[in-house]
């Protein structure tokens, strides 16, 4: 039987920043460029950056928006930039979350709307050696 999670779209590696600035300026010495603008997200409590390079992985810089942000526990934990979870593309979200249990993945994260997906629903899942991921749900989202 062929497991549904093997067929997940990448999309891209979440970098959690104390500065999108600074990060930028950083990763277009590597050859990244910004793709759009920087979003807030208020249901996440961060601020977010895509960047991109050609043949190379997009990243979504992620940055506290407030000093409650989830991600200041990232940064301070790891004592600075990291790339903290990997993300991919689903379509039927509720389907990924039942397979994705019965693989051992905890949902970190209810899925809740994300302004960085015109408002498409994205979620958190964790799994011992495999870390953080996140899946954004595709509908109406453009690849």
């Amino acid at each position: 039987m062929k497991n549904i999670l093997e067929n997940l779209k990448f999309d891209h590696i979440g970098i959690a920043t104390e500065s999108i600035e600074k990060s930028v300026e950083s990763f277009m010495i590597l050859g990244y460029k910004v793709v759009g603008r920087t979003i807030v997200d208020l249901n996440q409590d961060v601020k977010v950056c895509f960047m991109e390079k050609h043949k190379s992985p997009k990243i979504e810089l992620i940055e506290p928006n407030s000093k409650n942000s989830p991600i200041n526990t990232i940064l301070k934990k790891n004592r600075g930039i990291i790339p903290y979870h990997f993300c991919y593309r689903v379509v039927n979200m509720e389907k990924i979350l039942s397979d994705s249990s019965s693989e051992g993945f905890i949902q970190i994260t209810k899925p809740m709307a994300s302004p960085a997906f015109n408002d498409n629903n994205v979620c958190f899942l964790y799994k011992k050696n495999i870390g953080v991921i996140e899946l954004v749900e595709i509908n109406g989202y453009n690849d």
